[in-house]
């Protein structure tokens, strides 16, 4: 009986002695319980939150740099919910506290962060910058040499650098190093993947490319254009503003519209001709691409210059001379004479006179009405050569041509002429046949 009286006592002790630990700690976490590794054993919700509030305004994040770690405080990057520490006092578990992870809430924010990183000159000045492994011609051999790939420190971007950290952070690691491979920008091209390229570039050396331009020749060898391409990988370019210049330089040389021209005609005058639209344009823009075909072909080339050709290259052959002077229209056809006419061309005033320059037909009609600004007039051939200037019969209204007539009485710049020379020069001559009006 005292045996069970005592046994009853102890159990009762017991009872009274775990009602009145379930009391004091009804509101309170139980010992040894943590959230985050952070002791709120006998703490309330309200204080509980409060301690982990407070380890998170004081945890700081540390980037290890080159130079001077930099320290930020957590709260400027981050913001802080402890709304888990209610549920956790719901499901606080029995008698004992326990460990509970991942259970805090961190919301790092990247803007902010950002912002931060953005203004740490450690992280952005005197940086070794990251290059590809690239190629050059070496004049003095002949050949072309790769340059080996740089690794440099250089972060690629700051957005990339801000999305690495922040994955760090995520994983709460707040003690971040990143003056690692794994925050540089690496080489996209390796000196192995340049091999190939540089075997393909000296296949180009020793090449040359041969222009021509009627009796003219302009060569290009590889030790013009070798210095100018270039390879990233196993893509090869050849530098666009150096094309550039030099079918410009070309240009100059070979165009010759519009410029002072010098001739001799199939009766052995020769005529020298200021301006007009007769000539060719070099093509540049067809050019710069011919050229660059040409180079990356890795072959020797021989052909032709693009052109735009304004007239028919018939100057010593099929050409109409008109004389102001003289007041003639000399035409020859296939070498011979076939028409030498007496003719009236425009007023001698600035906006009527006949424009001097070669020219070439570039319009024919028959019948036409010519039009101005006050004049409607029928006229059986017209053949123009400049603007609204051109060869047409003038019959019907001049009874009279050459001589001094032009001065004071001429055309508003078209060159009048009988009916019958009007003829010839429309039957005989094709749209093309160059006119020099001297």
């Amino acid at each position: 009986m005292k045996k069970s009286y005592i046994a009853a006592i102890a159990a009762g002790a017991v009872v009274i002695a775990l009602g009145a630990y379930f009391y004091s700690y009804r509101d309170k976490y139980y010992p040894g319980t943590t959230i985050d590794n952070i002791n709120v054993g006998g703490l309330t919700v309200a204080k509980a939150e409060k301690k982990l509030q407070e380890h998170f305004s004081d945890t700081k994040v540390t980037i290890k740099t080159s130079g001077e770690p930099l320290t930020v405080n957590i709260s400027d990057i981050a913001t802080y919910s402890s709304s888990t520490a209610k549920d956790i006092m719901k499901n606080k578990g029995f008698l004992v506290g326990k460990d509970y992870k991942d259970k805090s809430s961190i919301t790092f924010d990247s803007n902010k962060l950002s912002d931060y990183l953005k203004k740490q000159n450690v992280l952005w000045q005197n940086r070794t910058n990251t290059a590809d492994a690239s190629s050059s011609y070496d004049a003095s051999s002949k050949k072309f040499v790769i340059h080996k790939e740089v690794y440099g420190n250089e972060f690629t971007s700051l957005e990339s650098l801000t999305k690495e950290i922040m994955t760090e952070l995520n994983n709460k690691n707040y003690n971040i190093n990143v003056e690692t491979s794994k925050y540089y920008k690496q080489p996209a091209v390796k000196s192995t993947d340049m091999e190939e390229t540089v075997k393909t570039l000296n296949n180009y050396v020793g090449k040359t490319i041969t222009l021509k331009d009627d009796n003219q020749t302009y060569t290009l060898t590889s030790d013009d254009y070798a210095p100018h391409l270039s390879a990233q990988g196993k893509e090869i370019s050849v530098d666009e503003s150096w094309i550039k210049n030099y079918v410009a330089s070309l240009a100059s040389k070979v165009n010759t519209r519009g410029k002072a021209t010098s001739f001799t005609a199939p009766n052995g005058q020769v005529i020298n001709v200021k301006g007009g639209t007769y000539g060719k344009v070099l093509s540049t823009k067809t050019e710069r691409e011919q050229i660059k075909q040409d180079i990356l072909s890795g072959k020797d080339v021989t052909r032709n210059l693009n052109f735009t050709s304004y007239g028919n290259k018939t100057l010593n052959s099929d050409v109409i001379i008109v004389n102001i002077a003289a007041q003639t229209v000399t035409a020859f056809k296939n070498g011979q004479q076939i028409l030498n006419a007496s003719v009236v061309t425009g007023k001698m005033t600035p906006d009527r006179m006949t424009d001097y320059g070669l020219y070439y037909i570039f319009h024919k009609r028959s019948p036409a009405v010519l039009k101005g600004d006050d004049y409607q007039t029928p006229v059986n051939f017209f053949a123009a050569f400049h603007n609204g200037e051109g060869f047409h019969d003038a019959d019907g209204w001049r009874k009279a041509y050459g001589g001094n007539i032009y001065i004071n009485s001429g055309s508003h710049g078209c060159v009048n002429m009988r009916y019958n020379d009007a003829k010839t020069i429309y039957d005989n001559f094709a749209i093309g046949t160059p006119v020099a009006v001297i």
